[in-house]
């Protein structure tokens, strides 16, 4: 349900709210992805592009 939430709030994919979700709920404060924006903050779990400067 917290990825639904957060697809909705955030306006993101199903399936990133779920990711964001699972590393929220497991204390995970970085996600490394080139899916999302870089430097944003969603559920309180830092977005980092990899393949950015």
């Amino acid at each position: 349900m917290a990825g639904i939430e957060l697809s909705r709030t955030h306006q993101l994919a199903y399936w990133d709210g779920l990711v964001i979700a699972a590393a929220a709920g497991a204390g995970c404060p970085l996600v490394l992805t080139e899916d999302l924006a870089d430097g944003a903050v969603i559920g309180g779990v830092a977005i980092r592009n990899p393949f950015r400067p």
